[in-house]
């Protein structure tokens, strides 16, 4: 269990409890109290999860401290008829308090800001995901996590990547549907755990393609850059709004590896398409496998992407771009205030 104080790298941590979890949505009401204890220039919270973030902003809005919402995506519960019903209750309470009591709400793209109605009113800035670049690149040897995934080299066979979570909106079951389509020469590996697992290797055997692809599970992070450098093409097949932009893209990218990426808000604003790698119609298992077989049939044109991808990624998507966007706002409502 981690600790309820920690100091990392100059940043106090304080973690606080989860009361309980519904519909597996953390309900914190100690964060309510945690913000209330006051001696904070601004609060950022972030929605999902939605009741932590309300938690937040009505804890900010008793202590007269602005409140920034970073909202990632729309909610969604896969429940026939009573989900919809319990996010639209939601959002005509919880979340419209919110969204009224935040200085400044910020969205991840473009695309999403405009096709989300929750945040049409409310003038979204957008401020695109992050990730430690420096993690990721050339530098990474990806031959050994080949070899240990049984992967044959990259003149002899090509392997095509997923990570996530598995679960229903990252649209691995098309993925594997598309494999039959794919050059024989390829191996799908699939990184993550999740509900679905059992499902998804359920749905390999009785497909028939067991034999071209594996499971790996979940990985520590420090293992992740060699995963990507070993892969030939990363594929993001997700088909919901919950998936609004998809950091496993980035982490390609600056690995210099080029993706095929679902064809939805937000997460078709992470690439330009045809530049750093492709876009595939969602829940489309032939169009997934043919921007797949794209790649796969033209290595110039990976590494050129490959390239592209690292240098998008360094334009726009480090910590230090994001943070000193961030930092710009915080000082804005600071000083305001």
């Amino acid at each position: 269990m981690l600790p309820s104080l920690e100091h990392r790298g100059g940043v106090v941590v304080r973690r606080v409890p989860t009361l309980i979890n519904v519909l597996r949505t953390p309900v914190m009401p100690a964060l309510f109290r945690e913000v209330m204890r006051g001696g904070w220039d601004v609060v950022h919270s972030h929605s999902p999860p939605p009741i932590a973030a309300y938690f937040a902003c009505t804890a900010a809005e008793n202590i007269g401290v602005p409140h920034v919402l970073t909202y990632h995506a729309d909610d969604e519960i896969p429940i026939p008829a009573l989900g919809p019903v319990i996010v639209a209750a939601y959002r005509w309470s919880m979340g419209h308090y919110t969204f009224a009591h935040s200085d400044q709400v910020v969205v991840s793209t473009q695309t999403y800001a405009s096709t989300s109605r929750l945040v049409w009113n409310y003038d979204p800035e957008v401020i695109g995901a992050a990730i430690d670049a420096g993690r990721f690149g050339s530098h990474v040897d990806g031959a050994r996590m080949r070899r240990s995934l049984g992967i044959p080299p990259p003149e002899e066979g090509h392997m095509v990547l997923f990570v996530g979570r598995l679960v229903p909106h990252k649209g691995v079951e098309f993925l594997l549907e598309a494999i039959p389509m794919l050059r024989p020469s390829a191996r799908v590996v699939v990184v993550g755990e999740g509900h679905h697992r059992d499902m998804l290797e359920a749905s390999a055997r009785a497909r028939g393609v067991s034999d071209r692809v594996v499971f790996v599970g979940g990985v520590p992070q420090e293992e992740l850059p060699a995963l990507y450098r070993a892969a030939d093409v990363c594929v993001l097949p997700s088909i919901s709004r919950l998936e609004a932009f998809g950091l496993v893209g980035l982490e390609s990218m600056a690995s210099e590896r080029p993706v095929v990426l679902s064809d939805i808000p937000g997460v078709r604003e992470v690439i330009e398409d045809g530049k750093e790698g492709l876009l595939a119609a969602p829940a489309d298992p032939e169009d997934i496998a043919a921007k797949v077989n794209t790649l796969l049939d033209d290595p110039a044109l990976r590494a050129e992407m490959g390239a592209r991808g690292r240098e998008r990624v360094l334009r726009h998507f480090t910590w230090e771009v994001v943070g000193a966007q961030f930092r710009r706002i915080y000082e804005r409502l600071a000083s305001e205030r």
